[in-house]
């Protein structure tokens, strides 16, 4: 590699490292997801069982355990805060920049790709991304990997390294597997294609069937799987029932199942995703030179693999009825490749490390804002309220309100959960509490006002908990806390 390759990696490394950390803990863990994904990497970290997931110390299969064990990574670097359960996903921006400067070389040239790996650093739905606790950019990271490895095994020509590098994109696909399924096989879905029509069409194609790829698959993705599937009486069942057909072919998640909202959820995702970059493509639009910025159909094997890349998964997640904007996060590489690519035509070498400088400084700042800006959803902030009320033998219960996790992993774990309401297979949680409730003990019930109450929550719960706790022989006291949420504390009879 010349010098000039190795500055460019540096700097897109750099790049990435500013924007992807910049601000990355300042903002408190949101609910629901993040504080979900946050809480099981804690409890991982607690009690050991990196093996078998957990929320609320009970297994949680919802997801494989690659991208906890990657938070779970940096709240042991870092602690038990928003810096470190946000720390992996900082440092896979600039990741996820150098696989997409090494996939832009491959199909273009050098400078496609560098300029491909600057605007993929400072984009906003990278960098959104890579401030959310989630599967998506880990994903993303892998899908890449699986990308540029393929187009490897295409530049190396027949033989070994072919075989070798085709390898090495099974085992990239196993580990996105190991991250999220079904949106894993998206990806080598469109090279399978990519590849039967090399042959048809005479591109060069790899062999992608090989007993090597298949180990190397089936160790990287597949043996988690069956070592909980064989130890887990049901497991198998819930994975193709639930988190498959499930998400796929119900609404049971309430992810904008609706049949018109496939444009409306992944539209402007890839429409506005570029960010501060879409200037250059006005920039483009008001030039009297030749539009080479304009879509035009296919006639590339590279253009055909970009076209594929992005039509296949989203032609399939528009069929799912499980839809959020993030989802297209793995096949953004191919909106950011042929921009760049037009980019580096119209623009000069020397000036694209400046413009990314001033569009990484404008992410920076946004970063900033959103760190500041209050949410009913921020955990952080309820917790910072909640936390001066708390004393040594305190229990904290959330009454009627099956989620904050991040409460949670904020508190250490130090979350009980009650029922107010009687269900069928269920006695009411908290009148059993205060039941058992000592003279020396307080109880410090946290419970929704009954804005915004989420689905499964009982909505005007604070009447309703006051009436019920604050009897004799208990007194009780109740406070606003942040945002949506208030605060009954009661005692026992003195």
């Amino acid at each position: 590699m010349s010098e000039e390759g190795r500055r460019r990696i540096l700097r897109v490394a750099l790049l990435g490292l500013a924007v992807g950390l910049a601000f990355q803990g300042s903002r408190g863990l949101f609910e629901t997801t993040e504080g979900r994904y946050a809480e099981v990497a804690r409890e991982m970290v607690e009690t050991g069982a990196w093996w078998t997931p957990q929320l609320d110390y009970r297994p949680h299969w919802s997801k494989p355990p690659f991208t906890y064990w990657t938070i779970a990574g940096g709240i042991e670097a870092v602690g038990v805060n928003a810096w470190g359960a946000r720390l992996a996903h900082g440092l896979a921006l600039p990741a996820g920049g150098l696989v997409v400067l090494w996939l832009g070389t491959l199909l273009y040239d050098p400078r496609t790709g560098y300029a491909a790996g600057l605007v993929f650093v400072t984009s906003l739905l990278p960098v959104v991304a890579s401030a959310t606790l989630s599967t998506d950019f880990p994903l993303a990271l892998a899908e890449a990997w699986v990308a540029a490895c393929y187009w490897q095994a295409i530049r190396a020509g027949p033989g070994r390294r072919e075989r070798h590098w085709v390898a090495w994109m099974w085992a990239a696909a196993g580990l996105s597997f190991l991250i999220k399924v079904p949106p894993s096989l998206l990806t080598p879905a469109a090279i399978t294609i990519h590849a039967w029509m090399g042959r048809r069409r005479g591109w060069r194609a790899p062999r992608l069937w090989s007993a090597s790829g298949f180990a190397a698959f089936a160790l990287v993705g597949l043996g988690w799987y069956l070592s909980v599937v064989l130890t887990t009486p049901g497991l198998l069942h819930y994975f193709l029932a639930d988190e498959v057909i499930g998400r796929v072919a119900t609404a049971r998640f309430h992810r904008n199942p609706e049949w018109y909202k496939p444009p409306l959820i992944y539209g402007p995702p890839l429409l506005l995703g570029l960010g501060a970059w879409l200037a250059y493509l006005a920039g483009f639009a008001a030039s009297r030179q030749p539009p080479a910025w304009r879509l035009r159909a296919p006639t590339t094997s590279e253009g055909w693999f970009l076209t594929l890349w992005l039509a296949v998964p989203l032609v399939v997640l528009s069929l799912s009825r499980s839809r959020l904007p993030l989802y297209v996060l793995p096949f953004f590489p191919a909106v950011v490749l042929p921009f760049a690519h037009a980019l580096v035509r119209r623009a000069r070498d020397r000036r694209l490390p400046t413009v990314a400088a001033g569009v990484a400084i404008g992410m920076i700042a946004l970063k900033a804002v959103a760190a500041h800006v209050p949410s009913d959803r921020d955990m952080a902030a309820l917790y910072r309220a909640l936390a001066p009320q708390i004393t040594a033998h305190d229990r904290v219960i959330a009454v009627d309100e099956p989620r904050l996790y991040g409460l949670e992993f904020y508190l250490a774990g130090a979350l009980e959960r009650a029922r107010l309401t009687r269900t069928d297979m269920d006695a009411p949680a908290l009148a059993r509490l205060l039941d058992e409730l000592s003279p020396d003990r307080r109880l410090l019930l946290v419970i929704r006002s009954g804005r915004k109450a989420p689905a499964g929550t009982a909505a005007g719960a604070p009447g309703r908990v006051e009436h019920a706790a604050c009897t004799a022989p208990r007194t009780c006291s109740a406070r606003p806390l942040s945002g949506a949420y208030r605060l009954v504390i009661v005692s026992g009879s003195g």
